[in-house]
């Protein structure tokens, strides 16, 4: 019953949505690489591809280890997930162009303070919507 109860506690999905999180902002960095370097493939495209790959892989592993959700209309789940980084990424987009053209801040140092700023927003999101 207490190991039930450890299981699903929010201290422990959130931190399992930042492992998530975090092995999806890797293996996105590595297929940028893989695509640009070896592949050839635009920057942008290489962005398209990366955000569908991650997202997908993303949602699998929130949904069944984050938020531990097993069956039930995963279709609808997915849909829903895609609404929420869709708007996430617009989102991005926009503070991307502002840090990099208005800031002149690095890319790469952007990139990762915009995946912190879009964590606790897009969690709370999944946790009250896309998951429930």
């Amino acid at each position: 019953m207490i190991l039930a109860k450890l299981n699903t506690s929010p201290r422990l999905r959130f931190i399992r949505f930042c492992v998530v999180g975090g092995v999806g902002f890797s293996a996105s960095l590595v297929l940028m690489v893989i695509w640009v370097e070896c592949g050839h493939l635009s920057y942008l495209a290489a962005t398209a591809l990366t955000w569908l790959c991650g997202n997908l892989m993303t949602f699998y592993l929130n949904k069944s280890y984050t938020f531990q959700k097993r069956g039930t209309r995963w279709w609808f789940e997915l849909l829903k997930y895609f609404m929420v980084m869709g708007a996430s990424l617009g989102l991005t987009l926009g503070l991307m162009a502002f840090l990099l053209n208005g800031l002149h801040m690095n890319y790469i140092v952007a990139t990762t303070c915009l995946s912190v700023l879009v964590m606790v927003p897009n969690y709370l999101l999944h946790l009250l919507w896309s998951f429930k």
